[in-house]
């Protein structure tokens, strides 16, 4: 998954792209077991270090503090498979950001997505959506499967009471 999937819920001040909640069914539906979530390190010092994140008055930074605190525990609570970036992960990016025009950031997701076999890699990023297709790897922006699609929950519900990654609890 890329980090613009988990800015649109950890980061959000307004939705006026509409990404949060596809981006929490998403989420949502790892934290249910319906898929395993797949998040190269680096997202998490994107995450940090992401400019929406960084509070340009002192007043939000609390707040920021909170969210970027929120989501790390969220990744530990719920086990997700983070991949680590070392030598051999670092140079397949490098190599996938020149091929396909990619920041070291995108390129790093992209690899950890072809080294654990994913089949589909989350993002609102256009130079990963571009890419539509890479081997066995399908790049798609997130979306709501619907009840004739085979969803098994409704956007909002998650199971009975847990918290959802934006905080709310679930129905």
């Amino acid at each position: 998954m890329d980090t613009s999937v988990f800015l649109s819920v950890f980061a959000r001040e307004t939705d006026p792209a509409g990404r949060l909640e596809p981006s929490l069914w998403v989420l949502e539906a790892a934290q249910a077991g319906q898929h395993e979530l797949v998040i190269a390190a680096s997202v998490i010092a994107e995450i940090g270090g992401a400019p929406v994140m960084r509070p340009p008055a002192k007043a939000d930074a609390a707040r920021r503090a909170a969210s970027i605190a929120r989501f790390e525990q969220w990744v530990t609570d719920n086990r997700f498979l983070v991949v680590d970036v070392d030598q051999r992960l670092a140079t397949q990016a490098a190599r996938l950001g020149q091929q396909h025009q990619l920041s070291g950031g995108d390129a790093c997701v992209l690899a950890a997505g072809l080294a654990t076999r994913c089949s589909t890699l989350y993002t609102w990023d256009k130079d990963l959506l571009k890419l539509n297709v890479l081997g066995a790897l399908h790049c798609q922006r997130p979306q709501m499967l619907t009840a004739v699609q085979g969803e098994l929950f409704s956007p909002r519900e998650t199971s009975e009471g847990a918290p959802r990654p934006d905080g709310s609890e679930g129905q």
